[in-house]
């Protein structure tokens, strides 16, 4: 019902925020270690809207697997551009 489907649009629509700033934070700003603590909350909020979704149907937790893995790449790239700049 409507009281399962809440929680894993919660987390989706908080990773869509965070997923929405981050570009301004780390290509307008320049602010790359904020922008990888922003990846961070990304890639947790995407990972708790798996398990959600999980809940409902297995295929959307798995349709979210290349997000994630991309999600993971890009904050690796992120880092070592905080690190080392």
């Amino acid at each position: 019902g409507e009281k399962c489907r809440f929680p894993a649009l919660r987390f989706f629509f908080a990773q869509l925020f965070f997923n929405a700033i981050w570009s301004p934070l780390f290509f307008g700003l320049h602010l790359s270690g904020i922008s990888f603590v922003v990846l961070l909350l990304i890639i947790v909020f995407t990972v708790l809207t798996m398990i959600q979704a999980a809940k409902l149907n297995p295929v959307l937790c798995w349709c979210l697997l290349p997000y994630l893995a991309w999600l993971c790449y890009a904050s690796s790239l992120n880092l070592y551009i905080a690190v080392y700049n």
